[in-house]
């Protein structure tokens, strides 16, 4: 009996954490299991654009190809290709939570939210001079020169997106916008009244404040535009 306890215990002796957000972590390693599996590459989507330990972590499981062994539309999940790929993959319970906790990412989604619309405002109130000004089109244009939106898809608000090229899932990186209009983009947002959008982008040149974009996301997004033949920048 002693045996056979030991023969299971032992392949997780070697563990590592993985998730290592808690310094001073106190519980055992645990194993991987097919339903932490899938809560951590959920989780990894969910970290996408916001800060802190949690991202890097994100970013790090990402790249090392976690998100490969699980299928969130059709829920299949190959727990032994994980294991076999990453045979010393575990993590620390006080981690664990740390990184799936739903309410930390809503936290900290609303933290990003709270600075994004603080770097929006004006950093210095017009003097009363020149309020006419204001109401001209022209000057709305420079008003806010200097503020630059996030490194964030405009459309989707992530930083990366996997898409599927040829049959094989691939990591979308950010374009910039490199006319005022972002291409089609302006004209498709006030189409269709996009205030998520329009209020990023009204009265300002795209390519100054730093429109950034998925070309997947730019192209479906512009497709509300009926009659044009392209919907390249």
């Amino acid at each position: 009996m002693a045996a056979s306890t030991s023969a299971q215990i032992l392949p997780y002796l070697n563990n590592k954490c993985y998730l290592h957000i808690v310094d001073d972590a106190k519980c055992d390693i645990k194993p991987l299991t097919s339903k932490r599996l899938e809560t951590l590459v959920k989780r990894i989507e969910d970290w996408k654009g916001l800060y802190g330990k949690q991202l890097d972590i994100a970013l790090i499981l990402e790249r090392k190809g976690l998100t490969d062994f699980v299928d969130i539309n059709s829920g299949l999940i190959r727990l032994e290709d994980a294991k076999q790929r990453y045979p010393d993959f575990g993590f620390h319970e006080e981690c664990y939570q740390k990184f799936t906790n739903i309410s930390i990412i809503n936290k900290a989604r609303r933290t990003v939210e709270r600075k994004r619309k603080m770097e929006e405002e004006p950093a210095v109130p017009p003097s009363k001079p020149k309020m006419p000004f204001l109401r001209s089109k022209v000057p709305k244009m420079s008003q806010q020169p200097h503020t630059i939106l996030p490194k964030l898809c405009i459309i989707c608000k992530k930083l990366t997106r996997r898409t599927k090229i040829k049959g094989k899932w691939v990591h979308e990186s950010l374009s910039k916008a490199e006319t005022s209009d972002a291409g089609q983009l302006r004209s498709a947002a006030e189409k269709i009244d996009d205030e998520t959008i329009l209020k990023d982008i009204r009265g300002k040149d795209c390519s100054c404040i730093e429109v950034q974009y998925h070309k997947s996301c730019y192209n479906d997004y512009v497709r509300v535009l009926k009659g044009n033949d392209s919907v390249g920048e």
